[in-house]
């Protein structure tokens, strides 16, 4: 069993799903502290060949709160503000019409929390890409006791889950000491972008979208 546990995050740049496609089961880690100016609500696009940094306005957003305890704010505003970036950047790509479509499906959201939002946009691009649900996603919220925190939380859940392996982005490796999963029997991996400047651009999934297919997304995945 192959586990990915990550932060919700809006869009986020192609190596998220690279990590996605690497697991059994991908649990959103979204009851733990909200990171100010980090990508939970925030990412990058090309506009006119420069990268552009989106945010997602708060409603009162601090790290003394959890991730699912953050809502948007002017969100529908913010919304209309948005998409036309998005026309100007990306109008004359060759996928720009269905990936609007998958866009508008994502804003459409009835809830207002940043993390429902957040998991909207991945789990909706993840069916887009493979055009099938491939693996099963879930929360964090029925897993483990939230009292736990750091690397010992992501432990636990592996073990909730029967994992044999916990993969990670490359931006875990200061963060997590193997000895802590081996001790308990779960191998930890951290899948390998650095080298490769498509999976790695620092740009949203939103680039990727509007400039390649599905089937070569896949490919470059």
């Amino acid at each position: 069993m192959n586990i990915g546990i990550m932060q919700p995050y809006f869009f986020p740049y192609i190596g998220y799903f690279k990590l996605i496609e690497s697991v059994d089961k991908f649990i959103f880690l979204e009851d733990v502290n909200y990171i100010n100016k980090g990508w939970i609500n925030r990412n990058k696009i090309n506009l006119h060949g420069k990268e552009y940094l989106f945010t997602v306005p708060l409603e009162k957003a601090t790290q003394n709160k959890k991730i699912n305890e953050i809502y948007t704010k002017d969100f529908q505003q913010w919304r209309i503000k948005w998409t036309k970036t998005l026309e100007m950047g990306y109008k004359k790509r060759p996928y720009y019409e269905p990936v609007m479509q998958l866009i508008f499906k994502v804003l459409n959201i009835e809830s207002t929390l940043i993390s429902d939002l957040a998991k909207k946009s991945i789990i909706e691009t993840a069916n887009y890409i493979w055009s099938e649900e491939i693996i099963k996603f879930q929360s964090s919220e029925t897993n483990v006791d939230s009292l736990l925190s750091g690397p010992e939380r992501i432990v636990q859940i592996c073990l909730d889950n029967k994992a044999t392996n916990y993969f990670n982005l490359p931006g875990g490796r200061e963060y997590y000491d193997e000895k802590i999963f081996t001790e308990v029997g779960i191998k930890l991996n951290f899948i390998n972008i650095e080298n490769n400047n498509k999976l790695n651009n620092g740009l949203s999934i939103v680039d990727a979208l509007m400039n390649y297919s599905p089937e070569e997304i896949r490919k470059l995945i």
